[in-house]
């Protein structure tokens, strides 16, 4: 395990990744053992960051950290049936954990058809391009708000109200033909992208409470790798329904899927917030500590920084999905989905 792991870091350095490094103290003695005494400098002189193992407060620890995927190494059965285990017999995590993967699932689903409509209605590879980063922006205004708001209110209150307004917008684009134009569906996946930066930190910061301290590991790393999975998945289930049926039966679908995670939110049976002392801050005073915190913390500042500037021009990159599809293409809405799977 532990010479395909130091291969696999010495790869994605080589390609050019940052890597954030942890070792817990059973790897200190498998790598000094299975590798060399040395081998440890060596890792960590390829780590851009190097975490303690006890240090719940790291930046990757938060499931909100974007990856682009996730290599479990060696994967046998015993790692397989600890996944296997936390989900079977933990039925308030199955639940979260679905609702988390439909809630992924249904932003991609959504994206496809909405990006192939936006760009039909104003042969614009800009506009397209648009749809992703309108959807990004309300998300990057809104995280120290949400975020805040899930450590004081309650927490599945906030989760199911949020998907039944996203499954109401998405059923509101069915009239999208009487409004003409591109700016009301615009205008609904910016509304949409505002209900999931409301919908994510509440439920990553709801996982502690229905998972106990010993299924936090893999439950976290579950959660983790919902979003790689269903950019894929969804997108190209989009795609397929899009090109197969229709783009309204798409948006019919999406908005059955949030209704559908709602209804498994709501299920849970236990409480999603922690039995803590009163909080003595307000919200708006919470976010202005959060903000000057990041602001006299320079490693702080350029993480949130680079995650803003990714997410609008990765994301207007992505929209040019469409273009690709249907002008080099002639592939439609199905060759969107295929891409942005691909991509996913």
């Amino acid at each position: 395990g532990a010479v395909i792991g130091m291969r696999i870091i010495e790869l994605l350095a080589d390609a050019g990744a940052d890597i954030d490094l942890v070792v817990s103290n059973a790897a200190h003695r498998t790598i000094a053992e299975e590798i060399g005494p040395q081998a440890l400098a060596g890792l960590s002189a390829l780590a851009v960051t190097q975490h303690d193992f006890d240090n719940v407060g790291a930046t990757i620890a938060s499931g909100s950290v974007s990856t682009s995927g996730m290599i479990v190494a060696p994967c046998s059965m015993r790692t397989l049936s600890v996944y296997w285990r936390v989900l079977r017999h933990n039925a308030d995590f199955r639940r979260l954990y679905l609702a988390r993967l439909i809630s992924f699932g249904g932003d991609w689903f959504l994206v496809v058809p909405l990006v192939g409509l936006v760009y039909e209605a104003s042969d614009s590879a800009f506009a397209a391009a648009s749809v992703i980063a309108v959807q990004a922006i309300p998300a990057l205004v809104l995280a120290p708000l949400t975020g805040t708001i899930a450590d004081r209110f309650d927490r599945k209150t906030i989760l199911v109200t949020a998907d039944i307004i996203r499954a109401c917008l998405v059923l509101s684009l069915l009239a999208v033909d009487s409004f003409g134009g591109i700016w009301f569906p615009l205008t609904i996946m910016a509304l949409d992208g505002a209900g999931a930066a409301f919908f994510y930190p509440a439920s990553g910061a709801a996982l502690p409470n229905v998972v106990p301290t010993k299924d936090l590991g893999p439950a976290n790393v579950l959660m983790s790798s919902a979003w790689g999975a269903m950019a894929a998945i969804g997108a190209g289930l989009g795609g397929v329904v899009a090109a197969a049926l229709s783009r309204d039966a798409a948006f019919v679908v999406n908005s059955i899927s949030f209704i559908v995670s709602a209804i498994l939110i709501a299920r849970i049976s236990v409480s999603l917030q922690e039995k803590t002392r009163a909080v003595t801050t307000n919200v708006i005073e919470a976010v202005r500590n959060a903000l000057s915190y990041a602001k006299d913390h320079n490693r702080v500042a350029a993480l949130l920084t680079a995650k803003a500037v990714h997410s609008l021009t990765s994301g207007g990159a992505v929209g040019l999905f469409a273009v690709v599809s249907f002008v080099l293409f002639d592939t439609g809405d199905g060759g969107t989905g295929l891409l942005f799977g691909a991509r996913g």
